[in-house]
C-alpha cells in the first residue's frame, strides 16, 4: 500500500490528471486520515475545473465525511443536506435527525483486506477474518477446499467449525451487530439476490448515522 501511495504522490506532480489525487483521496481515507484526504480532495478539485454537477455534488459528500471523521457534527450536517437528494447522505442525514443520532457510537475493527478472485468472496472474507483472530489461512487453499462455481454454504460452515470457529446463522439488526463488534468480533454478513449471493465482512457500526462498516473483498477500501 505504502508503494502504492508514494508512487501516486509522485505521480501527482508531474500530471494535471484528477485520477491521481482521487485515488490518493480514497487510499487515505482507509486510514482515516482526514487531513490529508481533505488535501487531496482540494486537489482533485483544482486538477477538475469542468466538474459536471454530480461529481460537484459527490466532492461535498466526500467533504461531509471528512468533516463527520475530524468530530464537526454541525459542518457534515450542514454538508450533507447539499448533496443529491435521496443520496447515501441524505439518508444517513435523515437517519441522524429521527434517531436522536447526536448520541449515538462509532467502532471499526482493524480487519485486513484480501482480495477475492472469480467467486471466492466467501474464502476470501473467511481469511481475512481467520487472521484477524490470529490464524492464517491462504483463501485460494480455502477455495479448493469449499468452492465449486461459487460457495455452497453449508460447506463454508462446515470448513469454519473443523477449523476451531464457531458458527451461527442470524438475521443482522443494529443492536445484534454492535453486541458483536463491541465485543471484538467481526463477523461475515451475506447479501442476497434473486439468483446469487455475496458473502463481506462486517467489522463495525455507527449508529449515528444507521450505517455498518463492511469489509468488502471486491472493493480495497472498506465502506
Amino acid at each position: 500500500d505504502k508503494e502504492a501511495r508514494d508512487a501516486l504522490i509522485d505521480a501527482s506532480h508531474h500530471t494535471d490528471s484528477p485520477k491521481m489525487p482521487l485515488k490518493l483521496s480514497v487510499i487515505f481515507s482507509e486510514e482515516d486520515n482526514v487531513e490529508q484526504t481533505s488535501y487531496w480532495l482540494d486537489e482533485y478539485e483544482r486538477k477538475s475545473p469542468l466538474l459536471d454537477n454530480d461529481s460537484r455534488k459527490w466532492l461535498i459528500g466526500r467533504r461531509a465525511d471528512n468533516c463527520y471523521l475530524r468530530g464537526d457534527l454541525e459542518g457534515y450536517l450542514k454538508l450533507a443536506g447539499e448533496t443529491k437528494e435521496k443520496s447515501f447522505h441524505q439518508r444517513c442525514l435523515t437517519y441522524f435527525k429521527e434517531n436522536d443520532g447526536a448520541n449515538g457510537t462509532r467502532k471499526r475493527l482493524e480487519v485486513e483486506f484480501v482480495r477475492q478472485h472469480n467467486m471466492t468472496c466467501a474464502p476470501a472474507t473467511i481469511a481475512a477474518l481467520t487472521s484477524y483472530f490470529g490464524q492464517a489461512h491462504d483463501h485460494l487453499e480455502i477455495a479448493d477446499a469449499i468452492c465449486y462455481d461459487g460457495t455452497p454454504w453449508h460447506k463454508e460452515r462446515q470448513w469454519c467449525e473443523e477449523h476451531g470457529f464457531a458458527v451461527c446463522e442470524f438475521p443482522v439488526t443494529m443492536e445484534s451487530a454492535k453486541a458483536l463488534i463491541d465485543a471484538e468480533i467481526p463477523f461475515t454478513l451475506t447479501t442476497q439476490t434473486i439468483d446469487s449471493g455475496h458473502l463481506q465482512a462486517c467489522i463495525g457500526y455507527d449508529d449515528k448515522l444507521g450505517l455498518l462498516l463492511l469489509r468488502d473483498p471486491t472493493l480495497r477500501h472498506y465502506g
